[in-house]
């Protein structure tokens, strides 16, 4: 009776032992998968300039979180982010980027990696169709996980959306309008989804060229 009990005993604790070990790996392995972000504000009264100044200090970063106040910031040129990694770029209320500058694009993202931008008003300083605007509102070109979430998109600009080289990008739940050429455009990109968007008073509504597996779902396109 004594040797079955100890038989048991090393059984149970061994088992015990093997469940432990077996979460603790998992625990580590997950602590090792979380991205810690470092937090930047951007508030109202901030210059133009100085918000640029911002957005070039993280080129070339990664995990960095950038909440934007309330506010209208209006500056010359484009907003860039480049060669970025795990960015975050969150609206806090009514948040608008204008550029004065009809030849550039309002906000600009190149060979970046898991950039999200929500809660985001994008314009140039005129915002209807008009002729002589040429910069796109969002740029996206050779970046891969890319998501746009709840942003307005308004032109004139040539495009709400100008998307190339890139693939895995989300747009969804935005309003793109008023722009010359077209709501949104598409080259040489794969793994698009465009979700739950009103596309509406563009020039045309979306151009897809030499792009793959674009999924369009819930869209409420009209008057393009």
């Amino acid at each position: 009776m004594k040797k079955y009990r100890l038989i048991f005993s090393i059984t149970f604790y061994t088992i015990l032992f093997f469940l432990f070990s077996t979460f603790a790996m998992a625990d580590n392995n997950n602590a090792k998968k979380r991205v810690v972000y470092r937090t930047v504000t951007i508030n109202p009264g901030m210059s133009g300039e100085k918000i640029q100044a911002i957005f070039r200090k993280l080129n070339s970063s990664s995990n960095v979180k950038v909440l934007v106040k309330s506010g209208r910031y209006v500056y010359i040129g484009s907003i860039e982010l480049r060669s970025c990694r795990n960015i975050k770029v969150i609206g806090i209320g009514k948040v608008e980027f204008i550029t004065k500058f009809l030849m550039a694009d309002v906000f600009s993202i190149k060979n970046c990696i898991n950039i999200s931008i929500k809660n985001i008003r994008m314009y140039h300083l005129r915002n209807k169709i008009q002729p002589g605007c040429e910069g796109s509102v969002l740029s996206i070109d050779e970046c891969s996980k890319i998501k746009i979430i709840g942003c307005f998109l308004n032109g004139c600009g040539a495009e709400g959306l100008y998307c190339r080289d890139s693939k895995e990008i989300e747009v969804k739940s935005c309003r793109i309008f008023y722009n010359t050429s077209c709501g949104i455009i598409l080259i040489n990109c794969r793994d698009v989804y465009i979700i739950n968007n009103k596309i509406y008073n563009n020039r045309r509504s979306i151009k897809i060229l030499t792009s793959s597996y674009v999924e369009l779902e819930g869209n409420y396109i009209r008057n393009n």
